[in-house]
């Protein structure tokens, strides 16, 4: 190790503040739903599966410059799975955008986000099967504290002494009542 500190990043130092996450997840969640008004507006100008394509290729072009791949470090499973999805997502986005056509985008940005309580039905509708609890979306977000709990009896655990709130190593656990 050098005896030179290196200077923090602003990204570190930024994800350092409490509230970061919560802002980072907001971002995303702006930026997607922007997403679906920004196809919208553009397809007077270029067709649907066009304008989808040009997105994922600068998308890929994206991480072929920040990832630097070396493409003899791909198996022919891996080559062959990745262009699998690749137009399985391709036809599913260009369906979307072609759906913006004639649908608002707001309606469009709902129907989508749909696939989160969607995908567990389906699987019990399909398969005859109880969904596992990790596959329930209120599953995997931290629960107020129950009167079973070390905290609701005037103790404080280990995990949630410092915060008041379950630590990010219990954050996903299935709870007891699921």
């Amino acid at each position: 190790m050098s005896d030179i500190a290196r200077p923090s990043s602003p990204v570190s130092g930024f994800l350092s503040r409490p509230n970061a996450p919560v802002l980072v997840l907001l971002s995303v969640t702006v930026i997607w739903g922007w997403t679906f008004l920004l196809t919208r507006l553009s397809l007077p100008y270029i067709g649907p599966y066009a304008f989808v394509g040009w997105r994922f290729g600068v998308a890929a072009l994206a991480v072929v410059l920040v990832t630097r791949p070396h493409p003899a470090s791909f198996t022919r499973r891996e080559i062959t799975g990745g262009v699998t999805i690749g137009l399985v997502l391709f036809l599913g986005y260009g369906l979307q955008a072609d759906g913006l056509r004639t649908v608002a985008s707001g309606e469009s940005a709902f129907l989508t986000a749909l696939y989160v309580p969607m995908v567990p039905l389906l699987e019990f509708l399909i398969f005859r099967r109880r969904p596992a609890c990790s596959r329930l979306p209120a599953s995997r977000s931290p629960s107020p504290a129950s009167s079973s709990s070390p905290a609701s009896r005037g103790s404080r655990s280990p995990s949630t002494a410092a915060s008041g709130s379950p630590s990010p190593a219990r954050w996903g656990r299935p709870s007891k009542s699921c």
